[in-house]
């Protein structure tokens, strides 16, 4: 991996586009309900919210259509959640969901969704064991499958050059000229012969947006030292 994983590729004054690597395995799933073959009732969750989610199934989606309704269990490290959903678009081997609006699911979906869920299974991506090739100058890789993202990037003297912290939909970013937030509006997988990426295109906030920072500032307070170093750390928290 290079440093061009970091290119900023700016299309307007409003949406910029990243590339950024991307890790092979995914732990979060879906699974149909009363489906035995399990290459056809196992999904992949590429993206998901409190609305919806984005599925991927390596057979395609061809007996599949929109408005059809898909009931099964969302499942991640140990945690499992029954959701009933309508099919809202497919594509090749991707799908979207809207998920069914009652109190039930609504509030299954919320639980499993616990932002201190996915801290406790944070994979920390830049460590070694993980036989990953890091991009230059990026220090920290917090990930758990999709739905949130630490990068920390820092310049040749060691020095933090920005971070960014992706949580569902949301895009909190840093640098020397300050904070700026966005919107994910689209994900996109880059397969090349060597190395894994995605193209993220966020529609970026006219003016910083205290919603998203909340949020990021809430996430970081839940990280420790066995996540990242506590100077990093205190850094993050005091400049987002």
């Amino acid at each position: 991996m290079s440093a061009e994983l970091n290119l900023i590729l700016k299309t307007s004054n409003k949406i910029e586009k990243r590339v950024l690597p991307r890790f092979p395995l995914n732990y979060l799933t879906f699974r149909l309900q009363g489906e035995e073959d399990r290459t056809l009732s196992t999904f992949s969750v590429k993206d998901i919210s409190l609305t919806g989610v984005q599925l991927e199934r390596g057979s395609g989606t061809g007996d599949l259509n929109v408005g059809d309704t898909l009931k099964g269990t969302l499942s991640w490290y140990g945690e499992r959640c029954f959701i009933s959903a309508e099919i809202k678009w497919v594509k090749d081997k991707r799908l979207g969901l809207h998920f069914e609006e009652s109190k039930i699911i609504k509030s299954k979906i919320e639980s499993f969704l616990e932002i201190s869920n996915f801290v406790r299974n944070l994979r920390p991506l830049h460590k070694a064991k993980y036989e990953i090739q890091k991009p230059q100058g990026l220090k920290y890789w917090l990930q758990a499958d999709g739905p949130i993202e630490l990068f920390v990037w820092t310049h040749s003297n060691g020095e933090i050059a920005k971070f960014q912290i992706i949580i569902f939909k949301d895009f909190i970013e840093w640098d020397l000229q300050g904070t700026q937030t966005g919107d994910v509006i689209n994900k996109r997988n880059l397969e090349t012969p060597l190395l894994s990426e995605e193209e993220f295109a966020f529609q970026l906030d006219a003016h910083r947006n205290e919603g998203r920072v909340a949020k990021a500032k809430n996430f970081l307070s839940k990280l420790n030292t066995d996540h990242i170093d506590e100077a990093t750390l205190e850094f993050l928290i005091r400049n987002i």
